[in-house]
């Protein structure tokens, strides 16, 4: 770990994730349907409607240690996840794309087939599914139908 003022690297044996940190003195009251991403003792850590330590702030990095190609993007605000979050596989290909507002999902979330074309759609409303639709294409077509009618029930 190195701590780069506001900014900090963690490293572990597979990734390395690179965030920054909110300003000291700005006071959080959580909310207990949000999850919070804080900092201490050298990790980052989430906790659903409370946190300890220093609260991210900015923008949020995780690369694979090795290819150093990017895992995870997206933006803190005051530890809520909030705005678009875009995770790849290790290989590079888009595997997921989100919405977040006030850290709950809000919008569309878009996930990728192994090609990294959109797979299905789900749209979300204060962090509540709303929506689910499903790419037509002959291959996988019963999977995707199975797996539409298990949300359903």
């Amino acid at each position: 770990m190195d701590n780069l003022g506001r900014k900090i690297v963690v490293h572990t044996d597979s990734t390395t994730v690179r965030a920054e940190l909110q300003a000291e003195g700005l006071l959080i009251l959580p909310k207990i349907e949000q999850t919070y991403y804080w900092f201490e003792k050298g990790k980052i850590n989430s906790t659903q409607g409370a946190y300890s330590g220093k609260v991210l702030h900015g923008q949020y990095r995780v690369y694979d240690s090795e290819s150093k190609r990017p895992l995870v993007s997206g933006k803190l605000n005051r530890g809520l996840k909030t705005g678009r979050w875009l995770n790849w596989t290790a290989t590079g290909i888009l595997k997921q794309s989100e919405l977040y507002q006030d850290g709950l999902l809000n919008g569309p979330m878009v996930r990728y087939d192994s090609l990294g074309k959109p797979a299905d759609t789900l749209k979300y409303k204060h962090g509540q599914l709303v929506l689910k639709r499903i790419q037509i294409d002959s291959a996988g077509l019963f999977s995707k139908i199975k797996r539409f009618l298990k949300l359903s029930k």
